[in-house]
């Protein structure tokens, strides 16, 4: 039933229209004896009173604009309706009143506030099922920040439904840090009346969700601000943003050269990686071809099988010899992949390539090295049993000599055959060398002494068209060697040089200096580790070792000199003592350029002897260790195991709680117990700062440790002024954290 309100000035006018509209149907409320304004579906009042009532009437009725609320005068028969109308009154009615013309027009305007209500009706589901349906938080808030109306999508605050959110302000919902952010932005958008974008973060279910909200100013009839609102989850977007950029920087950084290549074979993108290894700037091969790597060197096969892979769609994988700018060649281990952006075919190709150059050089040293050793075995083996046979013969000789008059025949045949077997002694004695299966003698010894007196005795047997360049050091450099080795190497070495020049003369150059393998990336033989070295340079101005025997030259009885000049082991013998040092041989040569060995021999450092053994007796005891108890407290509970597992690795009894009530419960109950007291800073129910003064007010004396990420409440200063031992800052160094305890179990 419809209500209709009368407030006429006149009694008896009221009476006579509600009795009237009460038989026609309607429910009548007057007005004119009551101080408030009761809710009607149309009100009808009279000009004596148009200002009064009818001003809180049109007040009423512009409060509600999306409802239709008619509001009729009733007027002398002399009074102009204009201004009436112009107020806001919908209708004016003429005295005397005619019930019938009354009656039809309150239908016509109910009718109308029957229409405009379903239309609101209508416009509000609309409303609320876009509202509803839509995934993102759409609510309303208050000027003072409390939430007005909801969606439910309030999952993000860990209620269920918008009933639990609607009544409560933003500080409630948020963390304060949050709260904080929000406040200023509802202050921007009620001083500009401007719509405010802003991203934060919240910690849900163990992980921490982006946010987007969008506040904006949305204004009423009655002047009245409010503030709507949209929060947006973008997780899922800020994931995938920084999975992005991780991947781009991590091509982009990534020490193998990443090349693309479109479809024209043309390159179009390549790393930081391919620009160090190639020496070419991004700007010089973008929109060149593959073919500026090029070398000429790869294996026609190996293009045959890449080309039939990647056309099928599939990765091919395969190595590549390639050609940097400055003309020298690398090789590489390739992988070439088609990338498919359209199903009808690829728009692009990725390459990925690892320089191992310095892997293949040191495989092929390792592999030269497995077969010297392989060789040295089966020659140190024949040597021992070639030593037995010559023995008894040289014994014999000698006897016999003595035996024999010096004038007899068989003297001079006695002495060539003890020549000879001396000869063969000598040969055992290097193929032993060779083999390292030869007793040394070595001792510390000045490299550089040593190296320049047996260039001396070299001085004398090589021609004076050749120069005999030094660069030594101006200190000494030593090292645990048997010092006729060391002769051994540089007349070997400086032997093959001076064969190796021409008549004309040239240049033998021999550099002493201390190196240093700081990481295994420096490391350039298999035989090498990370330390310090003496290096010794042997180099020439020869001719050079061809490229397809420099493999051999290590090998027992390998020579490329004439018939009776050599026996092939001289640089055996110099594999064989450098190897027996714990050092490396290496080789470089061109030919028509000359030849250069680089001896590595570990250096000797003065007091190292001792300094191991002050560090191993140092290390069998741990100066962190101990048997004390330790309470630890941190309100997540794997931080709280984990500090238990790592402390008691030192030998600590260690008892963990993430419930500070319960930890200051544990030591109410046996303070004596604990040695000492490791606290979180930020946690539920209680700071640690208050959690470590309530443990000092029951024991002064324990040493307390407060830890903390992050806190504007603390800070060492402040730790220190009520009491705390030590202030650490997350994330925790175990070890260090270990050495404060043992500093301060001590001093306790």
């Amino acid at each position: 039933m419809e209500t209709i309100g009368i407030y006429l000035s006149k009694e008896v006018d009221c009476k006579i229209l509600q009795r009237y509209l009460e038989n026609c149907g309607y429910s009548v409320n007057t007005f004119n004896n009551k101080d408030t304004i009761e809710d009607a579906d149309l009100y009808i009042t009279d000009q004596f009173l148009g200002k009064e009532i009818g001003s809180e009437l049109l007040q009423k009725k512009n409060d509600s604009p999306e409802i239709f609320l008619p509001v009729l005068i009733v007027l002398s028969h002399n009074e102009g309706s204009s201004k009436w109308l112009d107020a806001g009154f919908d209708d004016c009615i003429r005295k005397p009143i005619s019930k019938i013309e009354l009656l039809a027009r309150i239908r016509t305007f109910l009718k109308l506030r029957r229409q405009s209500k379903e239309i609101a009706r209508r416009s509000e589901l609309s409303y609320r099922t876009l509202v509803e349906s839509s995934s993102d938080h759409i609510f309303m808030l208050s000027t003072e920040g409390i939430y007005l109306s909801s969606n439910d999508r309030v999952e993000c605050f860990g209620l269920n439904r918008s009933d639990d959110l609607i009544g409560k302000s933003i500080d409630e919902v948020y963390p304060p840090e949050i709260s904080k952010i929000y406040r200023k932005n509802l202050k921007r958008v009620i001083e500009s009346e401007e719509r405010v974008v802003f991203e934060h973060f919240l910690h849900s279910e163990n992980e921490k969700r982006y946010h987007i909200d969008t506040l904006f100013p949305v204004k009423f009839a009655d002047g009245s601000l409010k503030i709507g609102g949209i929060c947006r989850d973008i997780t899922e977007r800020v994931r995938a943003e920084r999975e992005s950029r991780l991947l781009s920087a991590a091509v982009e950084n990534a020490e193998e050269s990443v090349i693309i290549i479109d479809e024209e074979g043309k390159i179009i993108y390549v790393n930081k990686g391919f620009s160090k290894t190639t020496g070419y700037a991004s700007d010089e091969v973008i929109g060149k071809t593959l073919e500026i790597l090029g070398s000429g060197k790869s294996d026609a096969e190996s293009f045959k099988s890449l080309w039939e892979k990647i056309s099928k769609g599939e990765t091919w994988s395969g190595f590549l010899i390639n050609k940097r700018k400055d003309g020298t060649l690398y090789e590489v281990a390739a992988t070439i992949s088609p990338l498919r952006y359209e199903e009808e075919g690829f728009d692009y190709y990725v390459s990925v390539q690892r320089d191992i150059t310095k892997e293949k050089q040191l495989e092929r040293q390792l592999q030269q090295a497995q077969r010297l050793e392989a060789i040295g075995n089966l020659a140190g083996g024949i040597a021992h049993d070639f030593n037995n046979i010559l023995m008894p013969i040289i014994g014999y000789c000698d006897l016999m000599l003595n035996m024999v008059s010096q004038e007899s025949k068989y003297a001079e045949m006695l002495t060539e055959m003890l020549k000879a077997a001396e000869r063969a002694r000598d040969l055992v004695k290097q193929i032993l060398t060779f083999s390292r299966q030869r007793l040394r003698e070595p001792v510390v010894c000045d490299i550089k002494s040593v190296v320049e007196e047996a260039l001396k005795l070299l001085r004398s047997t090589i021609p004076s068209s050749i120069e005999i360049v030094k660069n030594f050091p101006s200190t000494e450099i030593y090292c645990y060697i048997d010092p006729t080795e060391i002769h051994q190497i540089i007349i070997n070495l400086c032997t093959n040089a001076y064969h190796a020049i021409s008549k004309e003369g040239g240049v033998i150059t021999v550099d002493i200096q201390e190196t240093e393998i700081k990481s295994a990336e420096e490391i350039v033989h298999p035989d090498l580790k990370i330390g310090k070295y003496s290096l010794i340079t042997v180099s020439d101005t020869g001719s050079g070792i061809p490229s397809d025997i420099i493999d051999k030259i290590f090998d027992p009885y390998f020579t490329t000199k004439e018939e009776g000049k050599g026996t092939g082991l001289g640089l055996s013998v110099v594999h064989g003592i450098v190897r027996g040092a714990g050092g490396a041989v290496l080789v470089y040569s061109e030919e028509g350029i000359g030849t250069a060995f680089y001896i590595y021999l570990p250096l000797y450092e003065k007091g190292k002897e001792k300094a191991k053994v002050i560090e191993s007796k140092y290390e069998e005891k741990d100066a962190t260790a101990g048997n004390e108890k330790i309470l630890f407290l941190d309100d997540d509970p794997s931080i709280a195991e984990l500090g238990k597992r790592m402390l008691e690795l030192s030998g600590y009894k260690v008892f963990p709680f993430s419930d500070p009530m319960q930890a200051l419960q544990a030591f109410e109950e046996n303070p004596k117990v604990f040695d000492l007291v490791i606290t979180d800073m930020t946690m539920p129910k209680m700071t640690g700062n208050v959690f470590a003064q309530e443990i000092l007010k029951i024991r002064k004396d324990i040493p307390v440790i407060i830890c903390t990420g992050f806190s504007e409440h603390m800070n060492e200063k402040k730790a220190k002024k009520i009491g705390i031992s030590h202030f650490v800052m997350k994330p925790t160094n175990w070890q260090e954290l270990r050495k404060i305890i043992r500093r301060l179990l001590d001093k306790k």
